[in-house]
């Protein structure tokens, strides 16, 4: 499965669990319509820094090497080292770039709590 498709089941999976779904947890914590929102924004923000991450990470490993990325690590052409570095710098970029949104939708929620408070 390509990572559009992935993407596309991820999406479908959790509007199902939105619509549907008789799920109360850490994410829908607050309970409110705009919450969801903000959240889902912030879903959509880490896919998209995600996917634009990957492309960043892939075109400068082409640059770097003159070789595509790997991106099948049973791939023998590969070297082993270099499948190695690839993940674990794809790794650490992913893991960044979920800090960040998880942080930044956080912060958002926070700020209209804030808001809503002082009203």
């Amino acid at each position: 499965m390509d990572r559009a498709a992935a993407i596309a089941v991820a999406l479908s999976c959790f509007a199902a669990i939105v619509v549907w779904g008789p799920f109360r947890g850490p994410l829908f914590d607050g309970g409110s319509f705009v919450n969801i929102l903000v959240k889902l924004f912030g879903l959509a923000v880490s896919l998209g820094a995600g996917a634009l991450a990957n492309k960043t990470l892939e075109g400068l490993w082409e640059k770097k090497t003159g070789k595509p990325a790997p991106k099948d690590g049973t791939d023998l052409s590969d070297s082993l080292p270099g499948v190695l570095v690839f993940a674990v710098v794809s790794a650490g970029v992913g893991a960044i770039v979920h800090v960040l949104t998880q942080r930044g939708t956080k912060s958002a929620l926070a700020r209209m709590k804030k808001t809503a408070d002082e009203v």
